[in-house]
């Protein structure tokens, strides 16, 4: 399967972003035949590189300026990197368990401020 067949895959099940690891292992292929379809399709335009071994597929409305918007990937990206770590996995914020503690600023239970 083309490099291209591949990245077309991943958009019509809704990822638009891979690795180039991830790309070799699924096509089966070595990472310098990866890396270099991977920059044929960056030449035209269909894929972007914020970070090296990290890609963006380009949505056709996107084309114009070369990469999707941040905010559609940057979680993904950090992820990658290991500075960010999926809210599942994420530590649990320790809780008082005294009665003065139990409502939280902002949640309603507070009295309001003295007029």
């Amino acid at each position: 399967m083309k490099a291209s067949e591949q990245i077309s895959k991943l958009a019509a099940q809704g990822r638009y972003h891979f690795s180039t690891r991830e790309i070799a292992q699924i096509m089966g292929v070595p990472l310098t035949a990866v890396r270099a379809a991977l920059r044929r399709l960056k030449e035209k335009g269909l894929i972007a590189t914020p970070y090296r071994g990290f890609h963006v597929i380009v949505a056709p409305e996107y084309r114009g300026i070369g990469c999707l918007p941040a905010d559609q990937f940057i979680g993904q990206l950090m992820e990658y990197l290991g500075l960010l770590r999926r809210s599942s996995q994420c530590c649990p914020i320790p809780r008082c368990s005294s009665p003065a503690a139990s409502s939280v600023p902002g949640d309603g239970a507070e009295e309001p401020p003295p007029a």
